[in-house]
């Protein structure tokens, strides 16, 4: 771990250059208040400097972090201690942000589980936790997402916040269920795996959404009326990603969740920039059902991972709609 130089830090952040940083901007996670984690993650030279590279995924993190405070915020309050799971986290650095956050933000007990199928980068995770003060709250374990258990998880990481004897599992869920760095149709299971456990709210951030490109492209153009669409790559690849996350907003919407798919980074950044936030409200949404079976009316072609794992429940209440 880089040592950080908080003197040369202060002497580095004089108010022109925080101003020039931030301007009226109100940033959260700020390089003159909190250098040790941002020099952790790579986002900061020790003695307090910033390339443009850095300066720009700060900005980024910003944004993420006022994009999930209101759920934060609003778990702090539902939660006397808030249960936070991150799936296929990589570097975990979402994690560690949010410890951060309920340490020096919220100020309020947490207990955060990520995991990552690659052992090494599972122990960096912990060694920076460590390192920051944040083992207490955040803790990573070597799970891939197929073989992720939160109960089996929570109970070896965090046997502090697990009782002996557990009357209602459903009190134990997680609040809220990240997955930022799923590919393709590893975000729809990660989707599938939130919902079964009945989590509160999920943010997931697709990318690579590769999976129903894959199978336009195998469709005969001379008879689909998408046949300009799928015959030119380009147009292939975005359409067909924005079809997959309307489709993965629908299937949430019918089995009870309420949300929206908004800007994750600023575009200027990166094109994947879709973050889907959704809170759980009830147990299913006949209206959103419909317009899914609507939508597939209309596109017949292709199916995405979501549907298939969602299919049978899916079913259940398809039998409550009435005929058109």
């Amino acid at each position: 771990m880089k040592t950080v130089d908080k003197t040369l830090v202060n002497r580095y952040w004089s108010e022109d250059r925080k101003f020039q940083l931030i301007g009226k901007k109100k940033l959260l996670l700020l390089p003159w208040e909190s250098p040790e984690v941002l020099v952790t993650m790579d986002l900061m030279n020790p003695e307090g400097s910033l390339t443009r590279s850095q300066t720009k995924k700060l900005l980024q993190v910003n944004h993420m972090l006022q994009l999930l405070r209101p759920t934060l915020d609003a778990l702090t309050k539902q939660f006397p201690l808030v249960r936070i799971a991150e799936a296929a986290a990589g570097n975990s650095y979402v994690s560690l942000i949010l410890a951060w956050y309920f340490k020096n933000i919220a100020k309020h007990p947490a207990m955060i589980l990520s995991s990552d199928s690659n052992p090494k980068v599972v122990e960096q995770s912990n060694d920076r936790a460590k390192a920051l003060g944040f083992s207490d709250i955040l803790r990573t374990a070597v799970a891939p997402l197929h073989d992720f258990s939160w109960e089996s998880l929570s109970q070896s990481l965090f046997p502090e916040h697990w009782p002996e004897e557990v009357k209602d599992p459903k009190k134990l869920r997680p609040n809220l269920f990240l997955a930022l760095h799923a590919c393709d149709s590893l975000s729809c299971r990660a989707i599938h795996h939130a919902m079964q456990l009945k989590a509160d709210h999920l943010a997931i951030a697709p990318c690579c959404q590769a999976e129903l490109a894959a199978q336009w492209k195998e469709l005969d153009t001379k008879t689909n009326p998408l046949r300009v669409i799928c015959e030119n790559p380009n147009l292939r690849r975005s359409t067909a990603a924005d079809f997959t996350d309307a489709i993965r907003l629908l299937l949430l919407r019918s089995l009870g969740y309420e949300g929206e798919a908004i800007e994750f980074v600023p575009s200027e950044h990166t094109p994947k920039n879709r973050l889907l936030l959704v809170e759980r409200k009830r147990q299913f949404d006949l209206k959103s059902l419909r317009s899914y079976l609507d939508l597939k009316t209309s596109l017949p072609f292709g199916q995405i991972e979501l549907e298939r794992l969602t299919g049978k429940e899916l079913e259940i209440y398809r039998e409550r709609l009435d005929p058109i």
